[in-house]
């Protein structure tokens, strides 16, 4: 400004009269109004009214854009769109504007002349001539591009007009990229505000939320698994000699479900019924010898054979293994065992009813003290997503167990299955309800564990 101070001419005729000190004081004025706008393009508009009025018939313009011209403003005419002629005669020019943004046009055109103490930098801006017109290129700036003063040849200014201007080409480029994009006037302080109520109202509502009571919620892993299951196993050691169930078949109380083998012990009750006899005759002979000793030691050998001879008997008669209870095959598909030795207590089926299941849940240790027996309980199984449960806790075991790798202890409530949609092993989660305490009471218990936990105590 110090140069505009001692070289700028009266811009206009009738200020001819005033003082330097008077014309600065119009550029000081046009950088205030430009700076009291509340949007760049509302600044860029008042800039092209008041090249209008500084130069009268000068034809002076207002451009801007990127890669591609987006505006053209007219002080007499205002925003030029593309239907204008201008619009698209500026638009041919502005690829090669763009190009001598260094202040070279290398396609067509020359750099005007400066004042000799101007320095050589863009920072104050680039005059250009290119095909009759006159262009002043604003200094870019990190949030303006492509600001441009445009005067054509058949102007009433006089060439040495952008002379008088390029001294302030900086600091209308410093107001100008101060602008918002959008308006932050008083829109945009009563947005603020809205905002701040907004967030103040917000932080209330969480606040009044955060201290509602409602039943606190322990979420478990459950398992489902029949009332009552009972395990079919190997009476003595056998061999089978078949199946006639597989999982999943529905069988009724006393209904045979495997065969076993029985000739290796019929041939072995022969065997001790032929011995039993021999000692029988021994007992004969020994009463008629008049041998009481051996009498009684023949008969108590006919005793034991008896027994062993019992026990044979009742074997062969549980060659059949019968189903104890109503219920489906759970487990245990042995077709293909068929032939294969049995031991004594080996587990072969698993029947169980599925009228009623109970279902399992682990409560994890940190929560069981609000986990009470006779509390509301629901769940929802990963087989039936859109099925929720509803019931009341039954047990909860005292003692603690380890299931996948974790410390729990295992509550469980009983539940009908009339449809017989609910399987063993079913797997999904349950909500346990406990005593009433406010919404935002568990987060934050959790976060001052948390804490506890991180500093050792």
């Amino acid at each position: 400004m110090s140069s505009l101070l001692s070289t700028q001419q009266a811009p206009t005729a009738d200020a001819a009269d005033e003082s330097p000190a008077a014309v600065d004081l119009r550029w000081v004025t046009l950088l205030a109004d430009l700076a009291d706008q509340p949007t760049r393009a509302a600044a860029l508009a008042v800039l092209a009214q008041r090249l209008e009025q500084l130069y009268p018939g000068g034809k002076l313009r207002v451009a801007r854009g990127g890669d591609k011209l987006k505006e053209v403003l007219d002080g007499r005419l205002g925003r030029l769109g593309m239907e204008s002629s201008l619009y698209h005669d500026l638009a041919v020019m502005w690829p090669r504007l763009r190009s001598a943004g260094g202040g070279i046009d290398h396609i067509n055109g020359h750099r005007l002349p400066r004042d000799a103490d101007d320095s050589e930098s863009n920072s104050h801006g680039v005059m250009l001539y290119v095909d009759g017109h006159h262009f002043l290129i604003l200094p870019q700036k990190t949030t303006l591009r492509h600001v441009v003063i445009w005067m054509p040849d058949d102007s009433a200014a006089a060439p040495h007009t952008f002379q008088q201007i390029l001294p302030v080409a900086a600091p209308l480029a410093a107001v100008l990229a101060s602008r918002p994009v959008l308006a932050v006037g008083r829109v945009g302080s009563w947005m603020q505000g809205l905002r701040s109520r907004f967030a103040m109202l917000a932080l209330l509502v969480l606040l009044v939320v955060a201290l509602l009571p409602i039943s606190y919620r322990v979420r478990c892993a459950a398992t489902l698994e029949p009332v009552q299951q009972r395990l079919i196993a190997a009476p003595f050691d056998a061999t089978l000699r078949d199946c006639h169930v597989r999982p999943g078949d529905r069988v009724r109380k006393s209904q045979v479900l495997l065969s076993l083998d029985g000739r290796p012990l019929q041939i072995e009750r022969e065997s001790l019924l032929a011995e039993q006899a021999q000692a029988a005759k021994q007992q004969s002979v020994a009463l008629a010898k008049g041998e009481i000793a051996d009498a009684q030691l023949a008969q108590l050998h006919v005793r034991q054979l008896q027994h062993q001879i019992d026990l044979l008997q009742r074997r062969l008669e549980d060659l059949l293994v019968r189903s104890p209870i109503d219920g489906i095959v759970v487990s245990g598909d042995l077709r293909r065992a068929v032939g294969s030795p049995l031991e004594t207590g080996q587990t072969l089926l698993e029947v169980a009813p599925l009228n009623a299941m109970r279902v399992e849940v682990a409560v994890p240790e940190n929560e069981v003290l609000f986990v009470r027996p006779g509390a509301s309980a629901q769940v929802r199984f990963s087989a039936l997503p859109t099925r929720l449960i509803r019931g009341q806790l039954a047990t909860l075991n005292p003692a603690a167990e380890i299931r996948n790798n974790e410390n729990v202890f295992v509550a469980s409530w009983q539940i009908d299955n009339p449809d017989d949609q609910l399987r063993p092993g079913m797997r999904g989660f349950a909500t346990l309800y406990g005593p009433r305490r406010p919404l935002g009471w568990k987060p934050l218990r959790n976060l001052m564990e948390t804490l506890f936990r991180a500093v050792g105590w």
